[in-house]
């Protein structure tokens, strides 16, 4: 599909990229690290807009061997509770809609707590 290769085509070299400058405390974005006996089990990355007292988790990842085994809601909780002491009332966290891959991310932000905001974002090959 075109628009998927346009929007998303080289989505694991952006992340390659992307997750170099995840931690700069000064742009108030921060990330935490959750290790295993076999190396790291996953990684959450957010940041925090004091102004609007909003909090963005913008990454989480979770290797598929610890999937499972509550890294993923360790991590967002963690999130939570530094973006919290930074002063953000909200948090924004997303996923993709397909349910194959991405519902049980679903799942588990809906079992936070986190409440699903219908949104449309329509594209359209040129």
């Amino acid at each position: 599909m075109p628009v998927f290769a346009n929007q998303h085509g080289d989505w694991r070299d952006e992340y390659r990229r992307q997750v170099a400058e995840l931690h700069a405390p000064e742009r108030h974005a921060y990330v935490a690290v959750a290790e295993a006996e076999d190396g790291i089990a996953g990684y959450v990355a957010w940041t925090v807009d004091p102004a609007r007292r909003n909090g963005v988790v913008s990454h989480l990842a979770v290797s598929a061997a610890q999937r499972r085994n509550h890294v993923g809601r360790a991590l967002c909780e963690h999130a939570f509770t530094q973006m919290r002491a930074l002063g953000a009332e909200v948090v924004e966290i997303g996923t993709g809609g397909d349910d194959a891959f991405h519902g049980p991310a679903r799942a588990l932000y809906e079992s936070l707590g986190c409440t699903p905001v219908p949104v449309t974002v329509h594209y359209r090959e040129l």
